[in-house]
């Protein structure tokens, strides 16, 4: 019963604090601060947890948080699991791809889906679900 605005969101990888990830996420941040009102952004971030384009966003004025940081209940975590387009040297699992919720969401549950497990697989980047309150 609130109006709400909600991003899909296709990043740059990081690169500097001026440029790539970085230009491209304050200027959204800046954008959507325009509209004072609870926000949810979801997609690929190309930006692995806890490194510095993470913590860019975990940093933010939007009183915005990860969704898998917020759930009760969690599957899998990445989102990538090998070498994909972009990531040919990737060795590791890694979560490049989120969904950022209000800050006071209640979020009963994230699931990673179309894995080949939870749906077919059906890119490169699994893909997050979450079930979850405003």
């Amino acid at each position: 019963n609130q109006p709400i605005v909600v991003a899909s969101c296709h990043f740059s990888w990081w690169s500097d604090i001026e440029t790539g990830f970085a230009y491209e996420w304050q200027f959204l941040q800046r954008e959507l601060l325009t509209y004072q009102i609870p926000c949810l952004l979801m997609g690929d971030f190309n930006n692995p947890a806890g490194e510095e384009g993470y913590c860019l966003v975990a940093d933010n004025q939007l009183n915005i948080k990860d969704a898998y940081v917020l759930a009760e209940q969690k599957s899998e975590e990445a989102t990538i699991e090998k070498k994909i387009d972009g990531w040919e040297n990737n060795t590791e699992a890694l979560r490049i791809d989120y969904i950022f919720v209000p800050m006071e969401s209640k979020v009963s549950s994230y699931i990673r889906v179309f894995d080949g497990t939870n749906g077919s697989i059906v890119s490169d980047h699994f893909g997050v679900a979450v079930e979850m309150e405003l």
